[in-house]
């Protein structure tokens, strides 16, 4: 499983722009593919099925304030508004400039959503931890 960082990557929804996400993993894109004999003395024929993206997970250590559009995004979903998101993930140069054509995850559904756990004896942030089930990559 691929995992990227935000050190050569901007990984965000453009339906909430301010915020960046932190790592991400998944996402990846398979196709099925099967053989068909057509009768004998024939060559068989392949056919491709459709394209299917797995779960897709981006984290981030959780700010209340500047996340507070994603976490109010998710209430609203557990309340049966279902609003449908994009993921980018940009490639950057070490200097933050943009480097090459960005990754799309479209129409991301939410599969889980967490807030971590705060822990006053660790000195580790809490993070937010975000799964979602897009229906394609460009």
């Amino acid at each position: 499983m691929e995992t990227r960082s935000k050190s050569h990557n901007l990984i965000y929804s453009p339906q909430f722009p301010r915020i960046m996400f932190l790592t991400r993993t998944g996402g990846n894109s398979s196709t099925a593919v099967s053989q068909s004999q057509p009768g004998p003395g024939k060559n068989p024929v392949n056919f491709t099925g459709p394209t299917t993206c797995g779960t897709l997970t981006v984290t981030k250590p959780i700010d209340l304030v500047k996340d507070a559009p994603i976490i109010r995004w998710n209430r609203e979903w557990d309340k049966g508004r279902r609003v449908l998101i994009d993921i980018v993930e940009q490639p950057t140069n070490p200097d933050g400039t943009p480097n090459g054509p960005p990754t799309i995850w479209r129409n991301c559904a939410k599969s889980d959503f967490d807030t971590g756990d705060s822990d006053s004896n660790s000195a580790d942030p809490q993070m937010l931890t975000i799964a979602l089930q897009p229906t394609h990559r460009e």
